[in-house]
């Protein structure tokens, strides 16, 4: 089992039950966004450390896994306007200076301000 399986069975077992869902790491990503939302908008930080914590271990790694991470995750945060101040809260510095090309690219203005000024 690759790496990035086992970190995402161990710290996300609810998402690994569909086998489509965890063939690659970008279908996986694209099952943990909207996890994520509800996740924000229960409060659930636990769900949100462990979400939170594999897609920031992915993105470290390098390579196509840190490029899943960054492409089908964080550049996709920012969709779901309804939960930007949550999101925030949960981004470091080193993943916000990352990503930060790949937002500039996809926000309105305003939305980019906001997020710079957080």
């Amino acid at each position: 089992m690759a790496s990035w399986r086992r970190h995402a069975a161990h710290a996300l077992p609810e998402l690994w039950g569909d086998e489509d869902d965890r063939t690659t790491p970008h279908l996986f990503f694209f099952t943990l966004l909207p996890f994520v939302r509800d996740a924000h908008r229960r409060g659930d930080d636990d769900a949100l450390g462990r979400a939170y914590g594999f897609a920031r271990w992915c993105l470290r790694q390098g390579g196509d896994l840190g490029n899943a991470a960054a492409v089908s995750f964080y550049e996709h945060l920012f969709d779901a306007w309804d939960v930007h101040r949550d999101v925030l809260r949960c981004l470091d510095d080193a993943t916000v200076r990352a990503i930060w090309p790949l937002w500039a690219a996809r926000l309105e203005p305003e939305q980019l301000r906001i997020v710079q000024a957080s």
